[in-house]
């Protein structure tokens, strides 16, 4: 058991030397700066005045009350800044119908209504959309902020998570093959038996998978506690049903806070699938070069056929997982198996069998 342990050691110190953690760090580094410029970014002042409103005045379900309160204020404050009404009171006054104190009040108060109509207007349009929702799915959704939500949501691939990882482990195996390395050397020394081959196996495998898991956790907990830093109320809007995201309106009862535990599942699982293809390609291809082209095939190659428009390449696009929301807006748009997350699950568990098919092959060829 000692022996097993010290082998584990040895193989998590040579996947991360001071280089490779320092390069980590920089990218880690690098990824937390990116959230903080996606999720502080600049926000249309019509969307801070919305927000605003809805967290002072109607945060909360969604009620036959609410929906018909926010039409009756919406048609009164049209009416009141409409032109027609504007020419009504001022002929009132014209003809003396109306004190100048009475008229002067008119106008005061459709300036102050006609500089919140288009929040009201935003708020009446959302009550719609959301009781449409609730009469559809049966689901009551709840009115909340969603700017940072739908920027949480709808981050795209972390290429700085991809670019650790493959900076990690790219080079699993390609020491082995390099003549002048003690790393190699030592690894020779051990493959000289069969035992020794298993171990080798069962040990490299452990510390790729506890050091894609580390990292992987860090750089996805940084991102999402940074968007929480950045989105108003949202330890209130966990227990939100998912459906008060019209993104997420097939999403049944699941509650927004069960949506964030499972996009965080999703991103890591991607992350783990990954480090298990690189461990592959690494043993199978033997230098970094060859293998950096293969996961830039698996990867990025069907990203960017997404990205031209080839939208057919959605069905082999692990990097959505790696994006969590992505993949599963993505499903609830295809509503594959007539579930909100059976495309996701569809996805993942394809590429995780193949991952692990290529995994035991190298256990196999290593076990010989």
């Amino acid at each position: 058991m000692t022996g097993k342990r010290t082998l584990f050691g040895w193989e998590l110190r040579r996947l991360m030397t001071p280089i490779t953690a320092l390069v980590v760090a920089v990218l880690f580094l690098l990824s937390a700066a990116r959230s903080v410029t996606v999720y502080g970014g600049r926000v249309r002042r019509e969307t801070l005045d919305y927000e605003a409103y809805v967290n002072e005045n109607c945060f909360g379900p969604i009620t036959d009350e609410l929906v018909a309160e926010y039409a009756e204020k919406y048609e009164y404050a049209r009416d009141l800044i409409s032109n027609e009404k504007r020419a009504e009171m001022s002929a009132e006054y014209t003809a003396g119908n109306l004190t100048q104190a009475e008229f002067f009040s008119f106008l005061e108060e459709a300036e102050k209504t006609r500089l919140g109509y288009i929040t009201l207007g935003s708020v009446y349009e959302k009550t719609v959309e959301l009781d449409k929702i609730r009469n559809d799915t049966g689901v009551v959704p709840w009115l909340i902020p969603t700017e940072n939500l739908g920027r949480m949501l709808g981050r795209d691939i972390n290429v700085f998570l991809l670019a650790a990882l493959v900076v990690v482990f790219s080079r699993v195996y390609s020491p082995d093959y390099a003549k002048k390395s003690s790393e190699g050397s030592f690894a020779s020394i051990l493959s000289t038996t069969k035992r020794g081959r298993r171990e080798l196996f069962h040990a490299r495998l452990a510390s790729a998978l506890t050091v894609s898991l580390i990292i992987s956790a860090l750089f996805v907990a940084c991102d999402v506690i940074i968007g929480v830093a950045y989105t108003p109320r949202f330890f209130d809007v966990l227990g939100a049903p998912a459906s008060s995201i019209t993104a997420l309106a097939t999403a049944g009862g699941l509650s927004v806070g069960s949506f964030f535990c499972i996009m965080i599942i999703y991103r890591l699982a991607a992350c783990l699938i990954i480090t298990l293809l690189l461990f592959s390609a690494s043993y199978f291809l033997k230098k970094v070069p060859p293998t950096l082209f293969a996961i830039a095939l698996v990867t990025l190659l069907p990203y960017v056929f997404v990205y031209i428009g080839f939208y057919e390449a959605r069905y082999i696009d692990i990097t959505a997982a790696l994006a969590g929301g992505k993949l599963i807006i993505r499903s609830a748009e295809m509503e594959l198996f007539g579930s909100t997350f059976g495309f996701a699950c569809a996805l993942l568990f394809g590429w995780l069998a193949i991952a692990v098919a290529a995994t035991i092959a190298v256990r196999q060829k290593t076990g010989k």
